[in-house]
């Protein structure tokens, strides 16, 4: 999928029944309706193809819709003091849809994003997200036992994109790649590719055990190929 070619919409004042099928078919001949998210009164549509987007909200926003005006604008993502809950050990039968009507029972939910065995939702309100994670964490969901905790990301924390720190002469204020006094071993490699894939793994919201596996595994590898 072209990436670049695709547009996040958010889409107001729906019908409390609006169904994901209804609101695909309305923005179908716009472009590729790359995926569909309906929660409670609003939705966000991903709408591929050039130009799709934007022919989308010129032709679609204010139109009537079930008795209602739509409203249909760009994404400009989600507010600022939403909170991120980390989701895991999901059945491969559990939708984004059905993840959404189980939160939405504490409070507002935001988005919600899936991934294959996990997922992350974004609740408007800090308690209510809380709550939700200690009367889900734990519980079984479509056959499984649901793992809820607060995500662990801290995006202000991220390292610059393509740097792993040095750890080859202990010195500050460069990178691996710029050390002056010479080439890492192997090993002191594996440690640096170690911290990145931890890094990553933080980045995306991962919980600290699983950052600490994914470290580990990096690092204890004998098959690591230092070229980067």
């Amino acid at each position: 999928m072209d990436k670049s070619n695709t547009g996040k919409l958010f889409v107001g004042n729906l019908a409390l029944d609006t169904t994901q099928e209804e609101l695909s078919a309305i923005f179908e001949p716009y472009g590729q309706v790359v995926s569909c998210s309906v929660l409670r009164q609003f939705a966000f549509v991903h709408l591929q193809g050039e130009g799709a987007a934007e022919r989308a909200i010129r032709e679609l926003n204010g139109r009537e819709f079930r008795g209602r005006n739509l409203v249909v604008e760009e994404s400009r993502g989600r507010p600022l003091h939403s909170t991120k809950v980390f989701v895991g050990n999901l059945s491969g039968m559990c939708t984004t849809e059905d993840l959404q009507q189980l939160f939405q029972t504490f409070g507002k939910v935001l988005e919600c994003d899936k991934v294959k065995g996990y997922a992350f939702v974004h609740m408007e309100n800090k308690e209510d997200a809380l709550q939700a994670i200690e009367a889900l964490h734990g519980t079984s969901f479509k056959g499984r036992p649901l793992s809820v905790e607060l995500s662990k990301v801290q995006p202000s924390k991220q390292a610059p994109t393509g740097k792993i720190p040095c750890v080859n002469c202990g010195k500050q204020g460069h990178y691996a790649g710029e050390c002056p006094v010479g080439k890492p071993s192997l090993e002191q490699y594996q440690s640096q590719a170690a911290v990145l894939a931890a890094a990553a793994a933080a980045a995306a919201g991962l919980p600290l055990q699983v950052q600490q596996s994914v470290h580990n595994s990096v690092y204890n590898t004998s098959t690591f190929d230092p070229t980067y």
